[in-house]
């Protein structure tokens, strides 16, 4: 499994990118970076994407890989039916960029594939599960395995991992961070989590992942973040690090 980490934030600035994961070249978990990130023969490689939640900084790019690749064949776009629905209603309906699951006419650039909860799929060589998580829109998370090795790419979390899991055993815990503890009262209101509720997630989750990756940091609270997880990664002797856009993790 190669993967590139495309963007590790949740705010779009010169030095940081909004969250999105790329997969063996070919497959994306999220939308929100990839016309900024990567070249055009890069993008054309891209005929999988698999979208956690409707929120605009992980579905954005969709319409503009729909325009720069519309004539290198058809995309899936897989996730449950509460995203897939706003997506095709208010972002590919035509309005502001072509409809590209009706654009080219002979072959249509994207495909929605419509999955359900705890129903294992294939994408490519891997075994895809779309996991309810906690956020404050409908959401999943993906659990991908391969023939050996596995890693969950949570999106938008609001907590509740373990729960969600099943106790599964990953070997890559990909999971957001998006707030200080400072910050604790908005994280809850907004469904996401700080460095504490990771923590209590982590401790509760058996068996642990050997690795945990931390995406849709708050740039500007990005430095107590890392300080809180760092505490934690100290005293638990866990493997917990920031993601960092153009980060290369092979599992």
């Amino acid at each position: 499994m190669h993967i590139q980490i495309l963007g590790a934030h949740n705010l779009e600035s010169l030095q940081t990118r909004l969250t999105c994961m790329l997969l063996d070249n070919v497959i994306a978990f999220d939308a929100g970076a990839l016309t900024s990130t990567l070249t055009l023969p890069q993008q054309k490689l891209i005929k999988h994407l698999l979208i956690t939640h409707k929120h605009f900084d992980h579905v954005r790019d969709l319409l503009t890989l729909g325009i720069n690749t519309r004539k290198e064949g058809m995309s899936m776009i897989y996730s449950i039916e509460e995203v897939l629905k706003p997506i095709k209603e208010h972002y590919l309906d035509g309005k502001l960029y072509p409809d590209f699951t009706k654009v080219p006419d002979v072959a249509p650039k994207f495909n929605l594939v419509e999955v359900s909860h705890d129903e294992p799929f294939e994408v490519g060589d891997y075994e895809v599960t779309p996991i309810k998580v906690k956020h404050g829109v409908p959401a999943v998370g993906f659990l991908v395995k391969g023939d050996k090795k596995s890693f969950f790419y949570s999106g938008d979390c609001g907590g509740e991992i373990a729960r969600s899991l099943h106790d599964e055993r990953i070997d890559v815990l990909f999971t957001e961070v998006t707030f200080s503890d400072e910050s604790m009262d908005e994280a809850i209101r907004r469904g996401h989590m700080t460095p504490a509720i990771l923590a209590g997630q982590l401790l509760e989750l058996d068996p642990k992942p050997e690795k945990i990756v931390v995406l849709h940091m708050d740039p500007t609270q990005q430095v107590k973040i890392k300080q809180e997880i760092s505490i934690f990664a100290d005293t638990t002797g866990m493997d917990i690090s920031l993601g960092r856009e153009g980060q290369i993790i092979e599992i």
